[in-house]
Formats: structure tokens, sequence, C-alpha cells
């Protein structure tokens, strides 16, 4: 057993002490990009023409006029420049190894931590974060994931030397997972009905408890503080959304029952039974961030391709939505949710945007990110193809807040090790 502990140990720290890239310096002079096929996510769309970046914005797009004289000219002729994409609800940054608890970081103990806040706990020495920019994922929304109401998220940039450099926007949403009403196993049919009644109780009670500290806040007649309902009362002020993690249509009903009773700003996460009820939630005008579409029909009675359809059926009833991966290292493959939605119908600007301008709409950033505008971030890349194509991904440079970052991870030096072994083969 000791043996066993020691190996294991020294692979952790063999893991832990592989070099990190360095967190990008401002640039010394503004930088003009020219000549390229610019994929704005904008009303302007895509066209060819030229960025110029001054002091980590966009400062003139198309055709460049009055460049100062000390520019750093990068020669992007047919190559494409695409805005930074987003990945939300993930837990990049608060998981490094799966199979070691300690590296896990995004489970609370508890059952009702709307106070628990992922921001400070987001690791910017992740080693997996650089994985997952070579494919253009440049800022992501870090959520908490246990319980009933698991805490608040933040928006966090993919470069930086600490938390607090990392941050876009703190405490952005209010995540909670409404419980599943999935029977498994006719044996035990009543008592798990009685549990999963019990849990969306709970979750009720919870809110009730909040919505009442909330009344008593505004009345002036709270006694005592308690920093679970404190963390609640930018959702009643409707200041904080609610993100609903909700897959069953059942579940989905639920979040917007919880949503009317309450008077709360709602977001649907995971949705995958939004497209039977995609008009409803145009109407209601409920976003969606769309589970990972690379998987397999919840039912036996579904389309195998169902769910390569559902950005395509969500779109054409009227429903602002984006798309999102599970998990960590695995958001490095959201870019080809992207693509595959095309493949089944969904237009390519639009694939483009709903991991990009969607996605910045839905999570209240778009004022400073999400598409190639003069007077936002430039939280950008260059690409040698489409970026939403894996066989044409092939990242030139990227550029966070203005910012060349470095495109090397773990997995990039892997990759020129064992090429120079074979070649030396040759």
């Amino acid at each position: 057993m000791k043996n066993w502990f020691c190996i294991f140990f020294v692979c952790i720290s063999g893991y832990v002490s592989a070099q990190q890239p360095v967190p990008a310096n401002p640039a010394k002079t503004p930088i003009w990009i020219k000549q390229a096929t610019l994929h704005t996510a904008s009303e302007k769309g895509t066209f060819m023409g030229d960025i110029l970046i001054e002091d980590g914005k966009v400062t003139q797009i198309g055709n460049v006029q009055n460049a100062p004289n000390n520019a750093t000219i990068i020669d992007a002729q047919g190559k494409h420049v695409y805005p930074g994409f987003i990945a939300p609800n993930t837990i990049l940054g608060l998981a490094e190894i799966e199979a070691a608890r300690a590296t896990r970081d995004y489970s609370e103990v508890g059952v009702i931590t709307p106070n628990i806040r992922a921001q400070i706990g987001f690791n910017t020495d992740s080693k997996v974060i650089p994985t997952v920019r070579y494919n253009g994922i440049l800022i992501a929304q870090i959520a908490p994931t246990a319980g009933l109401i698991s805490g608040l998220s933040s928006i966090m940039y993919l470069d930086a030397w600490h938390w607090e450099d990392a941050t876009l926007k703190k405490d952005d949403a209010m995540y909670v997972n409404i419980p599943s009403f999935r029977i498994y196993g006719e044996d035990k049919e009543g008592k798990q009905k009685e549990n999963q009644e019990k849990r969306v109780k709970e979750l009720f009670k919870a809110f009730e408890e909040a919505y009442t500290y909330y009344i008593a806040k505004k009345a002036n007649t709270v006694t005592q503080i308690d920093q679970r309902w404190e963390a609640m009362l930018p959702v009643f002020e409707q200041k904080t959304p609610v993100f609903a993690v909700a897959n069953e249509l059942k579940q989905i009903y639920t979040a917007l029952e919880l949503s009317e009773k309450y008077k709360v700003k709602l977001v649907l996460v995971g949705a995958s039974d939004s497209w039977k009820i995609a008009k409803l939630l145009a109407e209601k005008k409920i976003p969606v961030v769309l589970e990972r579409i690379h998987s397999l029909p919840d039912r036996e009675d579904e389309d195998i391709d169902l769910p390569y359809k559902k950005p395509k059926i969500l779109y054409d009833a009227g429903v602002k939505f984006c798309l999102s991966m599970d998990g960590f290292w695995q958001q490095r493959n959201l870019p080809f949710l992207a693509g595959t939605a095309i493949a089944y119908g969904l237009p390519h600007e639009e694939a483009l945007k709903s991991i990009t301008l969607y996605t910045a709409q839905i999570l209240g950033i778009a004022d400073r990110t999400g598409s190639l505008e003069v007077g936002k971030e430039a939280t950008l890349f260059i690409s040698e193809g489409d970026a939403l194509d894996m066989k044409t991904s092939i990242l030139y440079k990227a550029f966070v807040q203005g910012r060349e970052i470095q495109l090397t991870s773990i997995q990039t030096e892997l990759y020129q090790k064992y090429m120079q072994k074979y070649q030396l083969k040759e």
C-alpha cells in the first residue's frame, strides 16, 4: 500500500511541476492584423478586412485608416479571425485530475449553498487551460455543481496570474439544480417518487426562506444575518439570474414555476427536452444553455441524430440559445459542436454566434466581448482555416484583452517530443 502511495505522489508531483505558459504582458505597440477573413459574429457578418488593436481594444475594423506608425503588423492573408470562443457552465479551473479528489474543487458539502463562490476557487495554473485555449476557448463561465442550490458562478479570462486578474465578471449567476424525475427500476418506484418530491419541496422551501429574508431585508427587520440568504438578495432584485440545470421536460416546467413564483430571471442549462416546448420558451424569452449535442438520444424512440438537430429546432422557434460542453478538458471540443449544428441545418453565422455573441448576451458580457466590433475588448484569435471544423482549426495567434498569449501546452510539448522521436527513426 505504501508503495502505491509513493508512486501516486510522484506522479502527481511530476504533473504539477510541468511547465506552464507564462501569462502575457500588455502589448507595447498597437497591433494591425491585415487582409484576413473576419468572422465578426455581429451584424456585419463575415468579410475580408483588417483589425486594429490599441490598448487592448478593437479601435478599427474593416478598412483600417490612419494606423499608428509604430503598429506591429500581422499579415493574416488567407487566414481567419474570430472572436474568442466562450465556454459556459464548466468546471474548468476547478478540476485538474479526475481521479484525485484533492484536485476537484467544484463540489461543496451541503445541499443549499448559495454563498459558495466559484471565482475564488479558480486555478489559473491549471495545466488543462492551455489545452483548451488552443481551440480558441479564451473565456469561460466557471460554475459550482453540487446540491440543490450550488452557488455563484463567475466569468473568467483563460490567461492570468491569479483569479483576481482572471475575473471578467464575478458572481454572474446563481446555479440551481432541479431534481430529476426519472424512475429507475419498477420495484423502487414509490420510494423514488417520494424522494423526488421531497427534494423539490426542499428546493422551494429554500427559495421561500430566502425570499422571506429578502422582504425582511427591504423592511430593515432582519435580526440576524444569514450569509446564505445574503447571497440570494441579488437574485430577487433581478440583478443575478438563476441558471437552472434542468434536462427533462418536468424539470424544465419546475424551473419555470420557480421563476414565475419568485419573479427571478431564468436561464435553462442543459435543457435536453427544451426542443419539445421551444415555442413556449421563445414566448417567455427564456434563454437556453444547450447541453453537449455530441451525445445519444435520451430515449429509445427518439431519432438517433436528434441531439444534432436541437440547435436548428431552437433557432427556428426563435429561442435565444448558446452551446455548452460538460466537464473541463472537454471544452476544447466546443467549437466542433457548432460545426455539427451547421451540418444539421443551423446557418453558419448562427452557429458561430452560439459560442460567441449569444453566449456573451446570455452571460451579460456582450458589451465587452463576444464579437469583433469597435470598442470591444480584443479577445480574439487567428486560425489557419475554419475554426468550427476540426480538420482545419489550427490556431496561428491568440489574444486576450489585446495581449498575445502563448499557444503551447503539455499536449503540444508531447506532440513535438514524439514527432522528433519518429523523425529520428526515419
